[in-house]
């Protein structure tokens, strides 16, 4: 059986926006948005492929005040608030994961068939290196990086500054390592949209996003009593 984790990196302490992943956006807060596209995708993961198990975990930093809140909701791991490279590859050897997928907690529109199109193309091809930030064409905020076991175990004895301890990839996104024997994967759409940015960071943000949230909500509801359509699943 394949173990696949789809970890969410998430605090309450960002400097920008303290607890900014807990802001309320039509009706519940970011995080739990997060958590249920996360959900979403790991469901039709389970369903669609052979020996592969895929949960979805919040990764949080040491006594962060979201295992309070959300220890009885989700399977939480917990590491050092700085170095995030080493909560991934502490909690890949706890869950004896072969792959694991980064979201980060503050993605509120964060697609779930991106997640699994991902873990597909990853398990199916064997690649060790599946994301949409290396050539970008989705918004900021639906960005993704999925690492095989190998891959993060090179990584955690590489990756040296603190930038690269806290910004899990980039040694890859940046093309540093492009002579490694991994087998890396960029996902691509036909339309461009680089330029928009969906992802919370201030409070500014959050307040769009609650408007932008509503007519996402307005415009589904259009489609369920014109078409009778409820939810659009991967068909990739």
């Amino acid at each position: 059986m394949i173990q696949i984790i789809i970890g969410i990196q998430a605090r309450s302490t960002s400097k920008r926006f303290p607890n900014k992943v807990m802001y309320e956006v039509g009706g519940k807060p970011i995080i739990e948005h997060v958590i249920d596209s996360c959900n979403e995708a790991a469901l039709f993961i389970n369903r669609q492929l052979q020996n592969v198990k895929a949960k979805t975990m919040l990764l949080v930093p040491f006594n962060d005040k979201l295992v309070e809140t959300y220890k009885n909701k989700i399977d939480i791991f917990e590491g050092d608030e700085n170095d995030v490279l080493s909560r991934y590859v502490d909690v890949m050897k706890d869950q004896r994961a072969e792959y694991i997928v980064r979201i980060t907690g503050d993605c509120i529109f964060m697609p779930s068939y991106i997640i699994s199109r991902a873990v597909k193309t990853a398990v199916r091809k064997r690649f060790d290196y599946v994301s949409n930030t290396i050539y970008r064409c989705h918004p900021e905020g639906f960005d993704l990086q999925l690492f095989s076991r190998e891959l993060m175990d090179y990584l955690d004895k590489n990756a040296k500054t603190s930038y690269q301890r806290e910004h899990v990839g980039v040694l890859i996104d940046e093309g540093k390592e492009s002579n490694l024997p991994f087998k890396v994967s960029c996902i691509f759409e036909k339309l461009n949209l680089s330029q928009v940015k969906t992802s919370v960071d201030t409070e500014e943000e959050a307040i769009a996003a609650e408007a932008h949230f509503q007519n996402i909500l307005n415009m589904k509801e259009a489609c369920v009593k014109r078409f009778g359509l409820g939810s659009v699943s991967d068909g990739s």
